[in-house]
């Protein structure tokens, strides 16, 4: 549980997933403020991960989870659970949301089922990095801006490394 959503509480909470998960190659972070601190920033490098951010104002591409965090968050703002109790609540719903909601997206396996089935990642994360970061600077050559170049370059990266299979109006996570 977190007293606030700022940006020391947002480093601590990902810290300690990619602590006890492992750390993703990529992560994709909302554009709230609080994901853009330094305090963020220093966790996402000590861990070897990228920022991703998707396109202001897309909902096709923050829209269904935006929509159920407001849910979720509605859900227990309404004090239909008291304090005390809201610490496992919060657990068993992230257990439901990640151990027993079968995905479209995921080929109607759950979030964990995938998470289990990934393959390790033993990419050098300096190495993917600095491709990353000279490839969207290439593309920034072309006037394109700044986050959409660095999008690019992820996908572009995630792409050649089989980690990401791309098909017109759909990606796929492969692994």
């Amino acid at each position: 549980e977190t007293p606030a959503y700022d940006g020391r509480h947002v480093a601590e909470v990902l810290d300690a997933d990619f602590t006890e998960h492992g750390a993703p190659l990529v992560a994709r972070l909302d554009r709230a403020k609080c994901h853009e601190t330094d305090d963020v920033l220093s966790v996402f490098r000590r861990h070897g991960v990228l920022l991703l951010h998707g396109p202001p104002r897309h909902p096709q591409y923050y829209g269904q989870l935006e929509r159920q965090n407001r849910e979720h968050r509605a859900w227990l703002v309404c004090g239909l659970v008291p304090g005390e109790a809201l610490g496992p609540a919060l657990a068993r719903m992230r257990a439901a949301l990640n151990g027993l909601w079968r995905r479209p997206t995921l080929n109607w396996l759950t979030a964990e089922e995938v998470w289990m089935l990934r393959p390790p990642i033993n990419d050098n994360r300096d190495e993917l990095h600095d491709w990353v970061h000279e490839r969207a600077a290439h593309i920034r050559e072309d006037d394109v801006p700044g986050d959409l170049a660095m999008r690019l370059a992820i996908e572009q990266a995630l792409t050649e490394r089989g980690y990401l299979k791309v098909i017109p109006g759909l990606q796929v996570l492969c692994g």
